[in-house]
C-alpha cells in the first residue's frame, strides 16, 4: 500500500486565512469600541441638572443674581411659634415675615404689671382692684424684617450669617381675676370678679442668626435671636426672643 505524503497548503491560502483573521479581529474590536456603557450601567441614566433646577437644589449657594428672587416657607419653634416666610431678594439681601403665637408664659411678670392699665378710672376714694390671677386667651404675633446676609463658605459651604431690623406687632387678650376692696363699705369689700382686657403692642426688633442650606436638598435650617423694644405702651416691654426653624425653598 502506497503511503500518502502530507502536502503543505499553498502560500496564497495561508495569506488568505491571515487576512480573514485580521478582518474578524478588527471588526470585533471596533464593535466594542462603539459601546460606551455596560449592560449594568445602561440602566442608570446620567441626571442632567439645568441651571434653573440647580437653584431648587440649593438656591442659597448656587443661584445667580439675575435669577432672584426665590422663596422659602416653613415653621419656627421658640418665642414665637410661627409660620415663617422668606424671600431671597439677592445674594446678600432678604425679607422675612413671621406670623404665629407668642410664648406668653414667659411674660407673666409683664402681664401682671399691665393689670393696672385696665383698671377703670371711675373708682372712688378708698376703692381699688387687687390682682389675683390671669389667663391669656390669645397672644398673636406678626413681624416683618429685612436682613443682610453674609455667606461663610470658609466655615461650611451653604452656611450664612445674617443680621437685620424689623417691625413687630403683638395683640394679647387676657382674662384677669381680681378682688374689689372698698374702705368705706365693708359689704362691697372682698368681692371676686373677672374682666377681659386686650392690648396691642408695637415694637422694633434687631435680629441676628445663622442659616444653613444643604446642597442636595431644597431645605434651609436656621437659628436666630432677637431683641424686642416696645415703643407703643406704658410700661414698656423690652425682651429677648428667638428660636430655630426649617423652611422649604422653592
Amino acid at each position: 500500500m502506497e503511503k500518502k505524503n502530507n502536502v503543505p497548503l499553498p502560500f496564497i491560502m495561508k495569506v488568505n486565512y491571515i487576512f480573514i483573521f485580521v478582518f474578524l479581529l478588527s471588526t470585533t474590536i471596533s464593535g466594542y469600541a462603539q459601546v460606551t456603557k455596560s449592560r449594568s450601567s445602561a440602566k442608570f441614566k446620567k441626571i442632567k441638572v439645568g441651571h434653573s433646577k440647580a437653584i431648587i437644589i440649593c438656591p442659597t449657594t448656587k443661584a445667580k443674581n439675575h435669577l432672584y428672587p426665590f422663596h422659602a416657607l416653613g415653621i419656627k419653634f421658640g418665642d414665637p411659634l410661627a409660620v415663617s416666610y422668606k424671600v431671597y431678594l439677592s445674594k446678600n439681601y432678604s425679607l422675612a415675615v413671621d406670623i404665629g403665637k407668642s410664648a406668653s408664659g414667659l411674660y407673666g411678670g409683664h402681664i401682671r404689671e399691665i393689670f393696672k392699665n385696665f383698671i377703670p378710672d371711675t373708682l372712688k376714694t378708698g376703692q381699688r382692684f387687687s390682682y389675683l390671677t390671669h389667663k391669656v386667651k390669645s397672644d398673636l404675633f406678626a413681624e416683618i424684617k429685612g436682613m443682610r446676609q453674609f455667606p461663610t463658605p470658609v466655615i461650611a459651604k451653604g452656611l450664612q450669617v445674617y443680621v437685620g431690623l424689623g417691625l413687630q406687632l403683638r395683640n394679647i387678650s387676657i382674662r384677669y381675676n381680681y378682688s374689689f376692696e372698698d374702705a368705706f363699705n365693708a359689704e362691697n369689700s372682698g368681692k371676686i370678679a373677672d374682666f377681659k382686657g386686650s392690648k396691642l403692642t408695637t415694637g422694633l426688633t434687631a435680629v441676628a442668626g445663622l442659616e444653613y442650606s444643604y446642597a442636595g436638598l431644597p431645605i434651609s435650617a436656621f437659628i436666630e435671636i432677637e431683641y424686642f423694644q416696645d415703643v407703643s405702651s406704658v410700661p414698656r416691654s423690652n425682651r429677648f426672643q428667638g428660636g430655630i426653624g426649617l423652611r422649604y425653598i422653592f
